[in-house]
């Protein structure tokens, strides 16, 4: 089992359970992005229609991930079961390759950028504040790994949590459903 340095009793771990779609979609979110990256051509990629979809997925990504991980986050069972928690944080710097005032500022710039998205948005969709988003991946998947191994020896969940390897098949899933609508 997954190291636990603040006490999580199954009331905490079953609120969190209930929070756990918000982290699945910031995942699918992002590996929709990445199979766009992929299989659609950057000169596509800038017409109307792509550049809504990516600005679209770009906004459901940031907004969830600043519900689960951002400054203003204030649910209190998600952070006792994860922010909280000494080994998930430290899993979070290593893999991000944030220390504490790195990812103290990483925080508020997706909150700047989550600004941006939903108050100060462009009609051509330019963000002035980029953020580097493979970061906010990177603890998302590290999320989802630590989370899996604390919920499987709790044994109360469904749903990604419970699939190792959901992160890897959100991406397959996403360039499988892209291949099934566009031509070769």
């Amino acid at each position: 089992m997954a190291e636990i340095s603040t006490h999580l009793d199954i009331k905490i771990l079953l609120k969190v359970e209930n929070e756990l779609e918000n982290l699945y979609a910031v995942v699918d979110a992002y590996q929709a992005m990445q199979a766009i990256q992929i299989k659609v051509t950057e000169v596509e990629r800038t017409h109307p229609f792509w550049r809504e979809i990516l600005t679209s997925l770009t906004s459901l990504f940031v907004i969830n991930w600043c519900k689960l991980f951002g400054i203003d986050s204030d649910d209190r069972f998600w952070k006792q079961a994860t922010l909280e928690q000494k080994e998930f944080r430290e899993l979070v710097y290593r893999n991000a390759g944030f220390d504490y005032q790195e990812w103290n500022q990483y925080r508020h710039a997706m909150h700047e950028l989550k600004n941006e998205l939903i108050i100060h948005l462009t009609p051509y969709h330019k963000i002035d504040h980029p953020v580097d988003l493979a970061q906010a991946f990177s603890v998302a998947e590290s999320c989802h790994h630590w989370l899996h191994a604390v919920m499987k020896d709790v044994d109360i969940s469904e749903g990604p949590v419970t699939q190792k390897d959901y992160v890897a098949e959100s991406l397959a899933e996403a360039i499988a459903s892209l291949e099934s609508i566009t031509p070769s």
